[in-house]
């Protein structure tokens, strides 16, 4: 059947090739008529089956490479639109030439080179831009491909184990969480044994490579679903194989003293990774589902980049208020935030604010919590469970007679009772509590049970503080805001000419065409919202007499304090965020 469509091939699409060739080489026509029937084609004309058969293998090379090339060059952003018809069309061409050439051994030859050059014109560009581990048909990519070929086959290669951590990304795991060095090194050295090694370290670096804050894995009985948190909003990554993924958990828990064959319970484990040449502790949660096993991968990225109030998106008055309160020589300054809202930072960032070079600054935690990253604060560490209890350990620092205090965890309501007299007596007492805004910081305290009439008189200001996404300034687009929404958010008409919103992408939309800058997300880093609550005495009062959330709003409003979502909507006028992203923030 085949031989007949190539015959209907030759009758009816090639007529063009032989009168090209009998007007461009009118003294090769006997030549040609000659070959062609004695040499190349047999009775009936048609081509003879070894030849065909050569064609025919050609063919399905050629098919199978255009398939992944065209998978391969939308992946890694290599304008698949330029090389798809680069490989395409010459041999498309070539093909129907060498079914006309008279020679065989010249057609074949035109055949293979249609197709060879093109490739190694890509591999070698693809190449050029892409990390060692992404690179194809290099010595090392051929020995790993034999490698695992032979090994499907049940045939080991002794060196396989050798190599098998130094393959892939310029990844070195740290397995930690063991009793001793000794297991921790024995965990490494069973993880680095398995294959999972390398799936384990190209995950992380695309995921450092992508900014990602969080991994999660949700395995199921077909496949391992890929989500990425960036900047605080969880996206879809590609999905991976069921037993990639599988033998790659087995080395993550490996790596973390955990427990591989427990699928169902809850397990906590942490390891480190050396990378880019950074140092990244990573902490992994496992716990079993209804449709098999999640699993949240956290990756502690290492940034020096929010030192200062101004890096964190503080405005310029409101740093002088904050540093003026907290050159204070006695009372509370409490701040706030939601869980993962950037506390520890936005804490370091004011405490930098303060002189701590003529000031003894102290701060107390408990001996397994986070430390806050400042220069010149003195850190003591307590052990509630066989040491003394937090208001007894801070009574001992007052001893010492430090000028502040940092206590980022409240425990306890007689550790409060204790700042305030703290407080009180002269001392700066630097704290934090969960809440949503400045008004409940304030209200969560008293709900400790700490009596109204030692905390209110000492608490001077509260810092609230709400992680926003920044618009990507390489592709945010403009619009003009209605008059009807800029007087729905309060803003004059006509002192805002445009705002801004991430770039519209559609199902259209070409991978060349995706900004490079934020990978096509629209947002690029974060900021803070800002909100500073001076306690006046209005407020003072209110807090004692009627401590509810709603008159606590209106007397402050009264008082012209800014709320979050005010503060906010300055960030959308000055196009460093989006409306949308805006209301999803304050929405938490």
């Amino acid at each position: 059947m085949l031989v007949r469509v190539f015959g209907i091939v030759d009758t009816w699409l090639l007529p063009g090739v032989d009168a090209w060739c009998s007007t461009a080489m009118p003294g090769m026509n006997w030549l040609i008529a000659q070959v062609d029937q004695e040499v190349l084609r047999g009775p009936g004309g048609y081509l003879s089956w070894i030849k065909l058969a050569v064609i025919w293998v050609l063919l399905l090379c050629w098919i199978s490479f255009l398939e992944w090339v065209n998978k391969d060059s939308q992946r890694h952003d290599l304008q698949h639109f330029v090389w798809n018809p680069a490989i395409f069309f010459p041999f498309f061409v070539a093909l129907f030439l060498a079914l006309k050439i008279p020679l065989f051994a010249v057609g074949g030859s035109l055949l293979a080179i249609s197709w060879l050059v093109p490739a190694i014109v890509y591999v070698v560009q693809r190449n050029a831009q892409l990390p060692p581990h992404e690179k194809v048909l290099t010595g090392e990519h051929l020995w790993f491909v034999t490698a695992t070929t032979l090994n499907k086959m049940g045939m080991k290669l002794q060196v396989q184990t050798r190599e098998m951590h130094e393959r892939g990304p310029a990844v070195v795991f740290h397995a930690l969480g063991g009793s001793n060095e000794q297991e921790n090194q024995s965990n490494l050295i069973r993880a680095r044994q398995s294959e999972g090694f390398l799936h384990a370290k190209e995950l992380l670096a695309d995921a450092y490579g992508r900014r990602v804050d969080k991994v999660m894995l949700d395995y199921d009985a077909e496949k391992v679903n890929v989500r990425y948190q960036i900047d605080g909003v969880w996206h879809e990554a590609d999905n991976q194989e069921k037993e990639p993924g599988e033998l790659m958990l087995t080395v993550l828990k490996l790596l973390a003293n955990l427990k591989p064959d427990q699928r169902r319970i809850r397990q906590e484990g942490v390891f480190r990774a050396d990378f880019d040449n950074k140092k990244i502790m990573t902490r992994i949660v496992t716990q079993g589902t209804k449709t098999g096993e999640r699993v949240l991968w956290h990756l502690a990225r290492p940034t020096d980049a929010l030192k200062t109030l101004t890096d964190a998106g503080m405005r310029d008055k409101m740093q002088e208020q904050i540093t003026e309160v907290l050159r204070q020589k006695e009372g509370i300054v409490v701040f706030c935030s939601l869980p993962s809202g950037g506390l520890s930072t936005g804490m370091s960032a004011a405490l930098r604010t303060t002189d701590r070079f003529m000031n003894d600054f102290v701060a107390i935690y408990e001996k397994d919590e986070d430390e806050l990253s400042v220069e010149n604060v003195s850190i003591e560490k307590y052990d509630k469970s066989t040491g003394p209890k937090p208001d007894k350990f801070l009574l001992t620092i007052m001893r010492k007679d430090p000028d502040a205090i940092v206590m980022p965890v409240i425990p306890d309501v007689e550790t409060v009772t204790m700042m305030c007299q703290a407080a009180k007596s002269g001392k700066l007492i630097v704290t934090s509590v969960r809440a949503k805004d400045a008004i409940e910081a304030l209200l969560r305290v008293l709900l400790l049970k700490v009596p109204a009439e030692e905390f209110v008189p000492v608490v001077k200001a509260v810092l609230n503080q709400r992680l926003v996404r920044k618009l990507c300034e390489t592709c945010k687009a403009s619009y003009k805001p209605s008059a009807e929404l800029l007087k729905k958010l309060g803003l004059p008409v006509g002192r805002v000419e445009a705002f801004y919103k991430p770039p519209e992408r559609t199902e259209e939309t070409r991978n060349d065409e995706v900004c490079k800058e934020c990978d096509g997300i629209g947002y690029l880093g974060r900021t803070a919202i800002f909100e500073l609550l001076i306690i006046t005495p209005a407020i003072q009062e209110a807090l004692m007499n009627q401590p509810k959330l709603e008159v606590l709003r209106q007397i402050a409003r009264q008082g012209k304090h800014r709320s979050l979502q005010e503060e906010g909507i300055l960030l959308v006028a000055r196009g460093i965020t989006s409306l949308a992203e805006l209301q999803r923030a304050l929405k938490e």
